[in-house]
């Protein structure tokens, strides 16, 4: 199997609400931003959010992101900087209206 990008229109409001960022060893929680969460963590120990995505912080090869797939194919994997872009130009445009 090969792994590409997509491009799909999400409301990153809902995204961030469920979603789990993974560095190289533990994760966060994108909607309170609990730290040390580990990949296997289907919902966030303090505000009990349910991991719908997962965005990997880091840079990462392909096979690597295979790995982290084949560990959590529930999730639905996002890629860090476009989401990051995304909600900081949402938030940006709040300030405008």
């Amino acid at each position: 199997m090969s792994y590409i990008r997509i491009w799909k229109d999400l409301d990153v409001q809902e995204v961030k609400k469920h979603l789990l960022v993974w560095g190289m060893l533990n994760g966060d929680c994108g909607n309170c931003k609990y730290v040390g969460l580990p990949l296997e963590a289907k919902v966030c120990p303090s505000c009990k959010t349910e991991f719908k995505y997962l965005a990997l912080r880091n840079k990462s090869t392909p096979s690597y992101v295979e790995k982290i797939i084949k560990k959590r194919p529930d999730l639905l994997v996002i890629d860090w900087q476009d989401f990051s872009f995304q909600y900081s130009r949402k938030e940006a445009k709040k300030f405008l209206e």
